[in-house]
């Protein structure tokens, strides 16, 4: 059986709670034949970096391979994460998009993609992208400002 890393999207809350987002990355990853055995989200304010997950990509964690949420979390820098999508797979592990029911077994099938992908970046509009950090940013506010008065 199968087994793989999902990735979360927090952009997306409150709107899809994280539950609901096991849920669904869980059925994709049954789809595939394998489980989710491992589980992480970006923080707001590596939402667009992906730290977070190149981080558990430099583990070389366990697994056959990635599932992320959407394909939109790729797309949330000024420019597309393709780089970042390629070296997953030149690492040798499966990507899987949920919400697209797009799934990417190596570089041969991205190359094959390729178009589809662009085109699928370019339709994000402009005004998706900055609903987007202002979202992020009234995260991060609302963290740092739980994390002081915590810590205070």
């Amino acid at each position: 059986m199968k087994a793989y890393y999902s990735i979360l999207d927090l952009s997306c809350l409150p709107l899809l709670t994280q539950p609901m987002q096991h849920v669904l990355n869980a059925d994709t990853a049954k789809k595939q034949g394998g489980n989710v055995i491992f589980y992480t989200a970006e923080d707001p304010g590596t939402l667009v970096s992906q730290k977070i997950t190149k981080a558990k990509l430099n583990e070389r964690p366990d697994v056959d391979g990635f599932i992320f949420l959407h394909l939109k979390q790729f797309f949330y820098g000024d420019t597309p994460g393709f780089s970042f999508l390629q070296k997953i797979l030149a690492d040798g592990y499966e990507v899987h998009f949920t919400r697209e029911q797009l799934s990417i077994h190596n570089e041969m099938e991205l190359a094959d993609q390729f178009s589809t992908l662009y085109t699928y970046g370019h339709s994000v509009s402009q005004a998706e992208h900055e609903n987007l950090k202002h979202i992020i940013q009234q995260t991060a506010q609302t963290n740092n400002k739980l994390l002081s008065t915590l810590y205070a």
